[in-house]
């Protein structure tokens, strides 16, 4: 089965036993990361994990960071604070493509009153 790598083992624990129990995995641990963040590859696409400063242009499909993240010229997509702030929570799907729907762009039910137009970014 494996083991379910979290960014923390303290927070969200029920959460983390949702996401264990639905991947059929029984041992969770918390996700060791260099300074300069972890690289999670599936799928053929690489995504960077970043806590904490990032500096220059990874060579990766998507960046990762609970603070905000200034990459000016990079054009590598970030879901960041400030992305949460604006659309909401992220969803990222890595097989078959690289793809990412936020909250907002979902038909969930404290979304339904507000029209909006549906959009999912192909990375």
């Amino acid at each position: 089965a494996g083991v379910l790598e979290l960014s923390s083992t303290r927070r969200g624990k029920f959460t983390a036993k949702q996401w264990a129990g639905q991947l059929g995995v029984q041992e969770t641990a918390k996700m060791v990361c260099p300074p300069e963040g972890c690289v999670v590859e599936a799928g053929g696409a690489k995504v960077l994990l970043v806590n904490g400063t990032l500096e220059g242009c990874p060579a990766v499909d998507l960046i990762v960071s609970p603070e905000s993240l200034d990459l000016g010229e990079c054009s590598v997509p970030v879901i960041d604070h400030h992305a949460v702030e604006k659309k909401g929570s992220h969803s990222i799907w890595l097989t078959p493509v690289l793809e990412v729907e936020t909250s907002r762009q979902q038909q969930r039910p404290w979304t339904m009153g507000v029209k909006k137009k549906r959009e999912t970014s192909t990375l």
